[in-house]
């Protein structure tokens, strides 16, 4: 399969979510102002899951990726919204964001949409109060990371996310029609 755009400008809590992993998911393309979305497990090649993981969040180079490391560039974006730091983002911050964002960047990384006040409510506001909490901002992002690490011991491995990717490629094998079939 082909491998997405792996690289954008600055990250939503920022992944692109599997489908069957998380809800609300997020669309399965690349945001362009996102700095940084690991490429959905369905459209992964062997290794090339955790090749974009360790190059983007290894920034130590320890050949690990820890749950902080994963869910910085998260929260730089959230921050970097939530204008007034008291942890809800509201419609007047975003769309100051969007303008402040689109006037400091060159006109072919400006947002398109992903960073919408509908788009954040839609996608992330769980108790529907028209409010986003950095809870339910870095909720997907933490749910990822939490399928991802499958020894649960807060440290992406290698062979987790190889393992992660290889589960999914199969669950993606097993609901595809055989040849002949309809």
């Amino acid at each position: 399969m082909k491998v997405r755009t792996l690289l954008s400008a600055t990250m939503l809590g920022f992944f692109v979510i599997h489908p069957a992993l998380a809800q609300p998911q997020y669309p399965m393309s690349t945001p362009p102002q996102m700095s940084v979305a690991p490429i959905p497990l369905e459209d992964a090649t062997h290794g090339a899951l955790w090749k974009t993981i360790k190059s983007n969040f290894d920034k130590d180079g320890q050949g690990f990726v820890s749950k902080d490391n994963f869910l910085a560039p998260a929260i730089k974006d959230f921050a970097d919204m939530d204008t007034n730091g008291d942890g809800v983002l509201t419609k007047k911050e975003v769309d100051s964001w969007q303008i402040k964002y689109k006037r400091t960047h060159k006109e072919k990384e400006a947002p398109q949409s992903i960073y919408t006040w509908t788009f954040l409510t839609d996608s992330f506001d769980a108790d529907y109060d028209e409010h986003v909490t950095k809870e339910e901002f870095l909720a997907p992002a933490v749910r990822y990371f939490t399928s991802l690490d499958a020894n649960g011991d807060g440290a992406l491995l290698k062979p987790e996310v190889d393992a992660a990717e290889q589960r999914a490629s199969d669950k993606e094998k097993s609901a595809a029609p055989e040849k002949g079939e309809k």
